[in-house]
């Protein structure tokens, strides 16, 4: 709780110095992910999407623990 307070007090008291020389010149206007890609935002969104599932799924992949086969009793003992 101390540290959020004390950073935004040192953001309120460094604004004014650091508007020129940090702020003004990184400041892009409204830039937006589709704009940036050149494409319709439903296909960003869409592909964005895409690539979360994707993510979901490998890292369910990469986590899950190993099953037991469970054997199959009707062919228990026929081998």
């Amino acid at each position: 709780m101390a540290g959020g307070l004390a950073g935004s007090f040192a953001y309120a008291l460094l604004y004014e110095p650091l508007q020129p020389l940090l702020i003004a010149p990184l400041n892009f206007g409204k830039l937006t992910l589709p704009e940036l890609l050149g494409l319709n935002p439903v296909v960003t969104g869409v592909g964005v999407g895409l690539l979360l599932l994707a993510g979901v799924v490998l890292l369910d992949r990469l986590t899950r623990p190993k099953q037991a086969e469970i054997p199959d009793l009707a062919k228990l003992g026929h081998d």
